[in-house]
């Protein structure tokens, strides 16, 4: 009948296909492979989409109406998410959106990997994140197929989680009384796995959102030698969600001189930040003691981060009462007029090969190291003795802590002069 040379025959043809309804599509569709007239094969493939969408349309609204379902996705989207009259509404939405996203949920590995391709795609293609705000099911078809699978995404698709999630429909998200809990569940699982290249990022969403996976992401970061950067969030996680239990994993690194963050210069009151000074701040928060007490200057508590890393600094002497003789040679306008007055240092190895480093850089600059750099130089070493007298009372200071006692003032001693000496002109 589909091939009669007659339009109407055809149609009347087409019609009496139709009218058997969504039982005979796997018969059409065994049908179809053997025909070759392209006519044929068009009406009959028009016929079983159109059977299809009729298909579906009934099965979503049965579904939407409570009854039992055999959509693809739905028994893991319910394990999630529970079944109410709204969950089923965001499960229709996701599936009309994002099918391929759905479908995935439960499947093969292969079918996980297509889904976060097809999903980057078409959020590409919409511009969501960068023109457009993303919608709840963006997020879901993000998050989903790779948190209930055991496929490990790279550090781009995370990259591409954490920018929505920064963005307002995550918080609304959470703030949903049918969805916020299990939309919360379903991210910490991401932040779980998330590649360690972003990390720091993760952390802090983790710490902003007040989420205890932060303190067991940072301990798992912990194992994963994390770069000084890193290990400086890691260690301001575990002062904010951990427990005194952790401060035995911070110990260790009471006497890492790694820089974090870059304040010192020649003159400067104020010391870099280094992994050391994170974690005495960390221990002491812990113990619910200000980081003031312990010997930094500046209070630095917060309270979502524990700590504020940039304000950890240490105290460093004001060279200013030290350079009345220098200052007198700069007025002179003689760079050759000898100071009145010579500090004289007893430089120690590594100090004495600076200083020859120093003599060398300008030396191949075609300047000479005088008196007046040796004293800039000798000035700027007694600005590290002292840091590093500063950094030692801290350090003793939390050991106290963590064997039980309480610093008091007295125990915080000031900060001596680094073996100065001075001797007349």
């Amino acid at each position: 009948m589909l091939a009669s040379g007659k339009f109407k025959t055809r149609e009347a043809a087409s019609e009496e296909l139709y009218q058997l309804g969504a039982t005979a599509i796997p018969s059409m569709r065994r049908h179809r492979e053997g025909l070759t007239d392209a006519e044929q094969i068009d009406r009959l493939e028009r016929i079983v989409a159109k059977l299809t969408d009729h298909a579906f349309e009934n099965q979503i609204e049965n579904f939407l109406q409570g009854k039992p379902t055999d959509l693809n996705g739905w028994p893991e989207f319910e394990e999630i998410f529970g079944d109410t009259p709204q969950v089923r509404e965001m499960f229709v939405d996701l599936f009309r959106e994002h099918p391929y996203a759905v479908k995935a949920l439960g499947g093969t590995k292969r079918e996980v990997l297509e889904a976060i391709t097809k999903v980057n795609s078409r959020l590409r293609q919409l511009g969501i994140g960068i023109s457009k705000t993303p919608r709840r099911i963006d997020l879901l078809a993000l998050l989903l197929p790779p948190t209930i699978s055991d496929v490990e995404t790279d550090a781009q698709y995370d990259i591409g989680i954490y920018s929505l999630l920064n963005l307002h429909p995550a918080n609304e998200m959470r703030g949903d009384p049918a969805f916020g809990e299990p939309f919360t569940k379903v991210v910490v699982k991401w932040m779980d796995k998330s590649h360690l290249s972003i990390r720091d990022r993760v952390l802090r969403i983790a710490l902003d959102w007040k989420l205890d996976i932060a303190r067991d992401l940072a301990i798992k970061t912990l194992s994963q030698n994390p770069d000084p950067q890193l290990l400086s969030r890691t260690i301001q996680a575990l002062a904010s969600r951990g427990t005194l239990a952790d401060t035995a994993l911070l110990a260790k690194y009471l006497n890492d001189p790694t820089v974090v963050v870059r304040n010192h210069y020649i003159g400067s009151t104020e010391s870099n930040v280094q992994i050391r000074d994170v974690a005495a701040a960390a221990i002491a928060h812990l113990h619910s003691v200000p980081v003031t007490d312990v010997g930094f200057i500046k209070p630095a508590s917060h309270d979502i981060l524990g700590i504020i890393i940039e304000d950890l600094v240490v105290h460093v002497e004001d060279p200013s009462d030290r350079l009345p003789a220098l200052q007198r040679e700069d007025d002179s306008g003689d760079d050759n007029n000898e100071p009145g007055e010579e500090l004289e240092i007893e430089m120690s190895a590594e100090e004495k090969e600076a200083w020859e480093d120093i003599k060398k850089q300008l030396e191949e600059h075609g300047m000479e190291a005088g008196p007046r750099e040796l004293k800039q130089f000798q000035l700027y070493q007694l600005q590290r003795r002292a840091e590093a007298k500063a950094r030692e009372t801290i350090r003793r200071n939390v050991l106290k802590l963590m064997r039980g006692g309480e610093p008091e003032a007295s125990d915080l001693e000031p900060v001596g002069d680094g073996n100065l000496k001075r001797s007349a002109g």
